[in-house]
């Protein structure tokens, strides 16, 4: 009896843990992959800062390039450091019709710079460092709760996909 008793009340606390869990994760009004009811058409990208390792502000709609990744990552992130120079040949592949806005997620600029460092990403064309120190952005604005994601942003500045994960870069780049 004492058994079944206490195979209840962990079934009952592991389903009101993950229903607690689900409702944490869940998509912000701004996730792309959901269309605004008004319209059926994708959210677009909202007007924020984002801000450089050295304090300078710029916004993606300044950015020229006809559409934008924004990828969220961090030196502590082990699919990151497979991902992303993949990423950025994929970019630099593209000829200036994409352009990456690369946001850090680590608490110190300096683990970005070493990653960036060791895997030669200083001066890549049509890219753009951006730092998250406080995470705003990656948990308020975009409910980014998992790195590598990216959000695709097309030539209207509408979200248009969000992929969570490691993205298909290499086989984009080489068109398999």
């Amino acid at each position: 009896m004492k058994t079944k008793l206490l195979v209840a009340l962990i079934a009952a606390l592991m389903l009101t843990g993950a229903i607690l869990y689900n409702e944490t994760l869940t998509p912000s009004p701004l996730a792309p992959e959901e269309k605004t009811a008004e319209t059926g058409k994708f959210a677009p990208f909202p007007d924020i800062a984002f801000r450089t390792p050295d304090g300078k502000e710029f916004r993606i709609k300044d950015i020229k390039e006809p559409t934008v990744l924004v990828h969220f990552w961090a030196a502590w992130c082990a699919p990151c450091l497979t991902e992303f120079p993949e990423l950025l040949k994929y970019v630099t592949n593209a000829h200036g019709k994409i352009a990456l806005v690369a946001v850090s997620l680590d608490s110190r600029y300096e683990d970005s710079q070493k990653f960036l460092d060791k895997i030669g990403a200083t001066d890549v064309p049509h890219v753009y460092w951006a730092w998250d120190k406080d995470k705003s952005l990656s948990l308020h604005q975009f409910n980014t709760v998992k790195v590598p994601e990216t959000i695709v942003v097309n030539r209207g500045r509408l979200m248009v996909d969000k992929i969570i994960g490691a993205g298909p870069w290499a086989e984009a780049s080489t068109g398999k």
